[in-house]
C-alpha cells in the first residue's frame, strides 16, 4: 500500500471477524467461509466489490495489509470512485491455446532448472486450477463431402502433432491442470459450459476441511468476460499475470469504479442476444466506461436467459471496461443445473451467495448509472469493418456505399471471373459474407437455431442469393446435446454443402 489510512476501530474488527472462517452447510455439502457481510458498509458495495472484498479478507496474510485493503475497497466502492490498491488473487487461470502455450513451456523449463539444482521437478506446478482449451484451431480444409470434420481434425492433427504432444504431455505431467483437446470447443462457451461454477473450492486453501470462494478467474483473452453472464467475475490479463497468478501469485490492481447498466422492460419477440449485445455496445462506448466495471441490474435482467446475458458479456472488449458482471440468479442456477453441474453443489452455492448477501436485489452504490430499456432494442447489424458500428438493416445499404467511398471503392466498378459454369461479371457487393461469430453469437443456442434458420431458406426465396456456401463453427458441441437445436443443425447439413467444425 502506498500509504496508511486511519481506520475506525469498528471497521478493523469487523475484518478481523471476517478473517476467521466459519462452517456453511447446504446441500450436504459443508465448507468453510469467509463472511464478509457483516463488514460495515458491504452490503451497499456493488457484487463485483463484494467479491474483491472476500478476496482480499480471505487471500491477504498480514492482519494491517488485510485490513487496508478491505478498508480501500470500501470507501472507494461508497464514493463511488477508483481507489487505491489492492491484492486480487484469482481462484483459477483460463488459458488459450496460442497464449497458453508459453507458460506451459515456460512451468516446463522451471522443472529443468530444478534438475540442475539438484531439486525435485516434481514440486514445480502451478498452484490453482489451470484450463487450456485448443480452440480457433481447426481450419476448413474439407467441405462437401461425407466425414469432412473428421478429415479436418485429422489433418489439424497432424500439423501440430509436436504443440499437441508438449500439451498432452503438460496435462499428465503437471497438477492442477486440463487440457481441452481440439475439436471440442473454444474456450469462452466450454469455460460457460463446464467450468464456471458461481462459488468454488479455494486451491490455497490448508486444513483438513475445504474453504469455499467466489469463482473468479483470469484469461489469456480479452473475451474471458463472457463468464460475466453467468455471475463469474473475470477479465482477460497478459501472458505474464497469467502465469504468475497460476503460481500463486495476487495481482496488483486498483480498486475499480463500478458503473451501473440498468435494464428495464424486455426484448420483444424476435430480438437476438446480438441485437442487445450491438446496443449495449454502442451505448457503453458513447458512455466512457474504459478501465471501470460494469455492473447489469434492474427488473429486466430476470428476462434474459443465461446465454443472452453471456453474448452481452462477450463483448466487454468492444466499449473497453474491464467486466460486464451479471447477477448469478435463479436463471443462472437453472443453467448450470442444464448443463450438468451437481445439484449439491448449486444448493450449497446459492447458500454461499445469500452468506455473503448479494443473492437478492439491494440499494448498492455505484459511480454512476446507463440506463437501458430492453423493449427499444432494434435488429441489429454491426460493421462492416467495426464491430462497435451497429446499423439497423435499413440502414446497411447506404452504411456500405459510405464505407466503400471512405475506402476509395468505385461502385460502378466491374470485375470478370471465370467459374466452371463459364465468365461472371461481378460489382462491388456481389459477395457478401454474414458472420455468426462463434465466440459472441454462438454461446446463445437460440442464435444458433435462427442460423439454421436462416441458412436453410437462402437460396429458396430469393434468386438473386445466387449460390450460397456455409460453415457451421458451433461453439461446442451443446448444438448435439440440445436435440431441437441438434435437429436443425442436422437438416442444415443436408440441406447445403455444409462444413461443421466445433472450435
Amino acid at each position: 500500500m502506498s500509504q496508511v489510512t486511519q481506520v475506525s476501530p469498528e471497521f478493523r474488527e469487523a475484518v478481523v471477524a471476517a478473517s476467521v472462517p466459519r462452517t456453511l452447510e447446504a446441500g450436504g455439502v459443508s465448507r468453510l467461509v469467509y463472511d464478509v457481510s457483516q463488514i460495515p458498509g458491504a452490503e451497499r458495495l456493488p457484487r463485483a466489490l463484494v467479491t474483491l472484498l472476500e478476496n482480499v479478507v480471505r487471500r491477504v496474510d498480514d492482519e494491517e495489509r488485510r485490513v487496508q485493503q478491505a478498508h480501500a475497497i470500501v470507501s472507494a466502492g461508497l464514493a463511488g470512485e477508483q481507489g487505491d490498491e489492492i491484492e486480487f488473487m484469482p481462484a483459477r487461470v483460463l488459458f488459450q491455446d496460442f497464449t497458453g502455450v508459453p507458460v506451459f513451456v515456460d512451468f516446463a523449463a522451471m522443472r529443468d532448472a530444478m534438475v540442475e539444482r539438484g531439486g525435485d521437478p516434481s514440486l514445480v506446478n502451478p498452484r490453482i486450477p489451470c484450463t487450456l482449451v485448443i480452440d480457433h484451431s481447426v481450419i476448413a480444409d474439407e467441405a462437401g463431402c461425407a466425414g469432412c470434420a473428421d478429415k479436418n481434425e485429422l489433418l489439424e492433427a497432424t500439423r501440430n502433432a509436436e504443440r499437441f504432444a508438449f500439451l498432452k504431455w503438460a496435462s499428465r505431467s503437471f497438477d492442477n491442470v486440463e487440457i481441452v483437446p481440439p475439436g471440442v470447443g473454444i474456450c469462452h462457451q466450454l469455460n460457460i459450459e463446464r467450468f464456471c461454477n458461481v462459488v468454488m473450492r479455494d486451491a490455497l486453501a490448508t486444513g483438513d476441511i475445504e474453504t469455499a470462494c467466489f469463482d473468479t478467474l483470469v484469461g489469456t483473452d480479452s473475451h474471458t468476460t463472457t463468464a460475466n453472464g453467468v455471475g463469474v467475475l473475470g477479465w482477460g490479463v497478459g501472458g505474464i499475470e497469467a502465469e504468475a497468478a497460476a503460481l500463486g501469485q495476487p495481482i496488483s490492481m486498483l480498486v475499480p469504479s463500478v458503473v451501473e447498466l440498468r435494464l428495464t422492460g424486455q426484448l420483444r419477440d424476435g430480438i437476438s442476444g446480438m441485437d442487445l449485445a450491438l446496443t449495449v455496445c454502442e451505448k457503453l462506448r458513447a458512455a466512457g466506461v474504459v478501465g471501470s466495471l460494469v455492473e447489469v441490474t434492474g427488473p429486466g435482467v430476470a428476462t434474459l436467459s443465461a446465454t443472452q446475458r453471456a453474448c452481452v458479456a462477450n463483448m466487454t472488449p468492444e466499449y473497453g471496461s474491464t467486466t460486464t458482471l451479471f447477477p448469478a440468479d435463479d436463471v443462472v442456477m437453472d443453467y448450470l443445473a442444464l448443463v450438468g453441474r451437481d445439484a449439491s453443489e448449486l444448493a450449497f452455492a446459492r447458500a454461499y451467495l445469500q452468506a455473503e448477501g448479494i443473492w437478492d436485489e439491494a440499494e448498492r452504490t455505484y459511480a454512476r448509472t446507463v440506463e437501458l430499456d430492453l423493449a427499444s432494442v432494434e435488429t441489429s447489424l454491426a460493421g462492416p469493418s467495426r464491430p462497435h458500428n451497429r446499423v439497423v438493416p435499413a440502414g446497411l445499404a447506404e452504411r456500405f456505399e459510405s464505407v466503400a467511398v471512405e475506402h476509395g471503392k468505385d461502385l460502378s466498378e466491374r470485375f470478370s471471373v471465370e467459374l466452371p459454369s463459364g465468365t461472371v461479371e461481378l460489382a462491388h457487393g456481389a459477395l457478401a459474407i454474414a458472420a455468426i461469430t462463434s465466440c459472441t453469437t454462438a454461446t446463445d443456442p437460440a442464435m444458433m437455431v435462427a442460423a439454421g434458420l436462416l441458412a436453410r431458406k437462402v437460396g429458396q426465396d430469393d434468386p438473386r442469393a445466387g449460390q450460397p456456401r456455409h460453415r457451421a463453427h458451433p461453439a461446442s458441441r451443446g448444438p448435439d446435446r440440445r436435440p431441437l437445436q441438434a435437429r436443425l443443425l442436422h437438416l442444415w447439413l443436408r440441406l447445403h454443402e455444409l462444413h461443421r467444425q466445433f472450435g
